[in-house]
């Protein structure tokens, strides 16, 4: 009742796991609920098979009970009957011996249902005996042998009884009378002794039952009492039969007497030849059931212990403890083999003695108790090779876990060890690739977890055991943690790589810029000779001086990408980071300084040769102007003469009022870098002029 009332128990359990049935527990809970519900069930089943036994136990002890008291209350009316018959035998009259008689004939006919009580108390006390403990089996055992031997000696007693009456009866009649009291004797014990053979036939084609229980060993040993009843009253007659021999030798009629004893010497030792074979038989059969039952019970009793630790389920410690029971009970194997044989053998006696259809039946056994012999060994061996399974599973998945928590704590140190920083943008790169490797060995080490939680879930289905999937959960989390972990160590190398790697470029421009710079300003530093070619220059130069704007830029990001990376760089490589900043830093500063003084010497230059062509051009317009002024007259009039010396006298002193300009001309020509021929081809016509 309290197991049948704990089902609503359980039903609040289902219930209130549905909502983790959902979860990502779906798995372990529902384990564990599969788990708990056939533990329940098979409780259940269990308690209803031991109080069905228990309730079985129970009747067939109150039957045997019943029988037996029904059996004694039997025994002493008729132990009761035989003393009042054997009272004052001698002294009693014909009338009293006959009424005797009659009362002992009357019990020898109910002997059958004496017969019957104590069948059905052996009988009943025989089925008690297989469900009672030890120290009651010897009682019961000692009730059922005193009962038997009550009855033997009560079957004795009603036997001799009846002799002694018959005899004292016979000694008031006359000879024909005691003639044929023991032929009509002699007839009823040849009968009755064809019933006994009959009814053993009889009652072996009756059976119906399979195994030991068609034997019907009750019932033989029951018949056996029969014959045993009748060879007892056949020994017990011989004194009346001497009697009878005694008075035809005193009437001289010897014929009949030696024929009395002749039927009935025969009828004697067909009787003792037919007790002694069905007591060989009764043995023989009885031996056979007690080693097979022997057997049985040892077989039972190994498959009890076998089922205990039959299911493959549990951890490593439970199924190592299950194996070591199995281990044992692979140990007492010998002695169930030795049973066996010992019910084999008696088997085979048995098979000797039995007619063909009990022979049939211990065939039928004897294959059944070997049958039950070989599956009890190939569940032992089927037993042990799956927990020899689960603890190898056991074994290969914490051989597993402990190598995955190593190599995850070995990898989780390795990864740390790339926080490390670098002096180089080579030794960031060769960081970075080397970290590849690691982090595609990490990805791939998914499978192998994978693996493992698989091993784990089959272990789960078999042991609902927290340990393990508390222990794989932590392990998932500790990979996805460092998976992370390698991630953002990924995620930092290849951007403090990046970050290197453009400094370094912007860098290498930076200065390869300067270095063509400089190519082109030392192009632009000789001084040219022309305006245009100044002017060119001039243009080159501005077209300098806003790339520099340019350079600016760019020199001004790379020193910002230097701070960046002089943070994720060691000290020794910052120092050789700073020195080339600093030094790239100076050689632009310088470069802008010497693009600004050229661009100043540019402009004074163009401005300096402007003034001298413009001085030139001056010079020259004069020049021919005086030119054209002073052409000579062919006139030959002195007055014209005059005048015209008058007029040459004029230009002489305007040539004498330039002499500052060509003087200005030739100072300017005393710097060398200014060509001095078209200016000199101009002073020079100045001075022929």
């Amino acid at each position: 009742d309290k197991l049948e009332k704990g089902s609503d128990q359980l039903t609040k359990l289902n219930v209130a796991a549905e909502p983790l049935l959902k979860s990502h527990l779906d798995t372990y809970v529902n384990n564990q609920l599969r788990h708990i519900n056939s533990r329940y069930e098979v409780l259940v089943n269990m308690a209803k098979d031991v109080l069905r036994k228990v309730e079985t136990n129970y009747e067939q002890h109150d039957s045997y009970l019943k029988n037996l008291d029904k059996t004694r209350k039997w025994l002493e009316k008729a132990k009761d009957v035989i003393r009042e018959a054997t009272s004052s035998a001698s002294t009693a009259s014909k009338e009293v011996l006959q009424a005797r008689l009659a009362q002992i004939q009357d019990l020898n006919n109910k002997r059958e249902e004496g017969q019957n009580l104590v069948h059905m108390t052996v009988s009943s006390g025989e089925k008690v005996l297989r469900n009672t403990r030890s120290d009651g089996r010897e009682e019961i055992q000692s009730t059922l042998k005193e009962i038997q031997a009550e009855w033997e000696r009560l079957i004795k007693k009603i036997s001799t009884t009846k002799v002694h009456l018959e005899t004292s009866l016979l000694q008031w009649a006359d000879y024909s009378s005691s003639y044929s009291q023991p032929q009509q004797w002699i007839s009823d014990r040849e009968a009755k002794l064809m019933e006994v053979c009959e009814q053993k036939v009889s009652r072996a084609k009756r059976g119906q039952a399979s195994g030991l229980g068609s034997l019907s060993i009750v019932e033989r040993k029951a018949t056996l009492r029969q014959t045993s009843s009748i060879v007892q009253d056949i020994v017990s007659f011989e004194p009346m039969i001497q009697s009878v021999t005694l008075k035809a030798e005193d009437l001289q009629q010897a014929l009949p007497a030696s024929e009395i004893t002749s039927k009935y010497e025969i009828l004697s030792r067909t009787a003792k030849e037919l007790f002694e074979k069905q007591r060989e038989t009764v043995e023989g059969h009885q031996a056979f059931i007690d080693a097979g039952n022997d057997f049985s019970t040892w077989v039972r009793a190994a498959k009890e212990r076998l089922s205990k630790c039959e299911e493959p389920t549990g951890d490593k410690e439970s199924l190592a403890t299950k194996l070591n029971h199995l281990k044992i009970l692979q140990g007492e194997t010998p002695e169930g083999e030795k049973k066996l044989e010992v019910a084999l053998q008696l088997g085979e006696v048995a098979c000797a003695l039995a007619d063909a259809d009990d022979k049939e039946v211990i065939e039928e056994e004897v294959v059944l108790l070997q049958d039950a012999f070989d599956n009890y060994l190939e569940n032992l061996n089927r037993t042990k090779d799956l927990l020899e399974s689960g603890i190898m599973k056991w074994s290969e998945y914490e051989d597993q876990y402990k190598e995955a928590v190593e190599w995850l704590s070995k990898t989780e140190d390795t990864v740390q060890s790339f926080n490390k920083l670098q002096s180089t943008l080579e030794a960031k790169r060769a960081t970075l690739e080397l970290f590849q490797d690691h982090l595609q060995t990490l990805f791939g080490w998914q499978q192998q977890l994978d693996n493992l939680n698989l091993k784990a879930q089959v272990l789960l289905e078999t042991c609902a055991d927290t340990r393990v999937s508390n222990a794989m959960m932590q392990l998932t989390t500790k990979y996805n943690t460092l998976l992370s972990l390698a991630k953002e160590v990924m995620r930092r190398l290849e951007l403090h790589y990046q970050e290197h790697q453009q400094h370094n470029s912007l860098y290498q421009e930076c200065q390869q810029w300067v270095e063509k710079t400089k190519e082109k300003v030392a192009t632009c530093s000789d001084m040219p000779n022309t305006i245009a070619e100044v002017a060119a220059r001039l243009g080159v130069v501005k077209g300098l001086q806003q790339a520099l704007e340019q350079g600016q830029n760019r020199l001004r990001y790379a020193l910002e990408l230097k701070e960046k990376i002089i943070l994720n760089t060691e000290p020794s490589g910052v120092a050789k980071i700073q020195e080339d900043s600093e030094s790239l830093k100076q050689e632009f500063e310088k470069l802008v300084i010497e693009v600004q003084f050229l661009r100043q010497a540019l402009s004074a230059r163009g401005a300096e040769l402007e003034d001298i062509h413009k001085l030139n051009h001056i010079l020259k317009e004069w020049i021919k102007e005086m030119k054209f002024k002073a052409v000579k007259s062919d006139s030959n009039d002195i007055s014209d003469t005059k005048a015209e010396l008058e007029k040459f006298k004029g230009l002489a002193h305007q040539f004498r009022s330039q002499d500052d300009l060509v003087n200005n001309i030739k100072s300017r020509l005393s710097n060398e870098s200014i060509p001095t021929k078209e200016f000199q081809d101009t002073i020079t016509e100045f001075r022929r002029t």
